[in-house]
Order: structure tokens, then sequence, then C-alpha cells
């Protein structure tokens, strides 16, 4: 692999253990999370395909990695990503060459959720639910068994945050799962909507998607049609994003 998806997952500087609780010390980013830049950059966000396709392109090849290593985060959402910052990109039509080396936007914590598929038998799926309603996959919502579905909807429900700026609402139309906002008319339309449609419709346990092919297409997209503007912009994007951490 020549991306690096070590800096992107959080790593444990020191460990606090009391017999009522615990305290983890990890890297400090002054931006805070997704949803706090989110909240903070407001309607300014909605308008920007180039930023949320690059963060879209950052968040689905984290959980690709993740889920290569047979490891389920199970909490994923805006509030457990922080943003490390941006920097230009390479200059080049190839996403190989525009996306690598070890520089990671977000930073992905809070793994108290987290499930280790290596520790069960071949075939292990879950029937438990999550608290949060806004994060409960379909599978969870329909009764059904699940995996790795749980991160794929948790991915929907971040991507649905940075579009749109709040969490996603889902509703079931001729058997298909659907997002009940539209995609903004100057975006790749039909790009989004293939990203939303594999996300929220898994067959099975045993079909799932694959991310990797999904996360190419969005890189071809982004180096052939968003690339040079996200190097034109991305400086005004890192001054905004610093006179924000620094009230």
């Amino acid at each position: 692999e020549s991306k690096h998806e070590r800096p992107a997952m959080m790593s444990v500087e020191k460990g606090y253990f009391y017999t009522d609780a615990s305290c983890l010390v990890t890297e400090y980013c002054k931006h805070g999370s997704v949803l706090d830049v989110v909240n903070k950059f407001g309607e300014a966000n909605k308008s920007q395909e180039f930023l949320t396709l690059y963060l879209t392109i950052e968040l689905m090849h984290m959980v690709e990695q993740l889920h290569r290593c047979q490891i389920i985060h199970g909490d994923l959402k805006p509030d457990n990503l922080l943003v490390k910052g941006f920097s230009p990109l390479p200059d080049s039509s190839d996403p190989d060459v525009v996306f690598s080396g070890d520089r990671r936007p977000l930073l992905l914590i809070d793994f108290g959720q987290s499930i280790d598929m290596t520790r069960y038998p071949p075939g292990t799926t879950f029937l438990a639910k999550v608290k949060t309603s806004s994060f409960m996959c379909i599978e969870m919502q329909t009764d059904r068994p699940w995996t790795y579905q749980t991160d794929l909807f948790g991915l929907a429900g971040t991507l649905h945050v940075l579009l749109f700026g709040q969490y996603m609402k889902v509703y079931q139309e001729q058997a298909e799962w659907r997002i009940t906002q539209s995609v903004n008319r100057k975006f790749n339309q039909q790009l989004w909507r293939k990203i939303f449609y594999t996300l929220l419709n898994i067959p099975s346990c045993e079909e799932i998607p694959d991310l990797a092919a999904l996360r190419r297409e969005c890189e071809e997209y982004f180096v052939s049609s968003l690339l040079p503007t996200y190097n034109k912009q991305i400086n005004k994007v890192i001054l905004k994003l610093d006179s924000l951490a620094s009230k």
C-alpha cells in the first residue's frame, strides 16, 4: 500500500486506570471533531464538494483497512472522528499518487465498542442494537443479523453530516433504503446516489459491498474533476479552520 492508514487511527500515549474509571491520553487535535467543524462551518460546508468527497475517500479507505484487519469499529460517527488538518495534494492524474503518503486529515478514536472478528468462529453474526438511534444500521432496525454493516451505516451517516450538516434519516421505498435529503444539483448526484445506495442496501452478512471499488470510483472522479479546485481552495479552508480553532 502506498497510502498509510496508521496515522488515521488513534494511538494511546498514556493510560490511567482506576477501579471505577479509566483515562486514555491520545493525540490532541485543535480543530475538534468532524461534528464540531461542520457546526462551525455551517452553510458554507454544503457547497464544497471537493472537500466533502476528499473526506469521503479518506473515510472509505479508513474503514476498508480496518475491515481488512477483521475489526468492526462499532461506533463510527462524526463525534469519533477528529480533524487533524489539511494540506495540498500532489498534482497528478493518478489517484495512487494523489492519495499516497502518510498525512491523514482525520483521526478515528473511541474503540470502546469495537469487535475483533478474529476472536469469534467464522460466520459469527450479531443481533445486538446500539442506543444511538441515528446510527442504528438497517439490520438493527429490521431485526436482521449484522457484522460490518454497522460501520458502513456509520460511514453513510457521517457522509450525510458532511453533505447536509444534519443527521441522516432513512426510509424504504420499493424495497430500497434511501436518505430523505437530496444531494446538491451541482454535485455528482449519480455518484452520491450510488454511495448511499451501496452503504444502505446490503443484501446479507455474506454479501458485504466492495468498498475499495466504490472508493476507487470516488478517487477517479475527484482526480479528474475536483483536484484543481481542492488545491486552489484548500489554503482558505486551512485559514478558516485555524481561525475557528482559536476562538
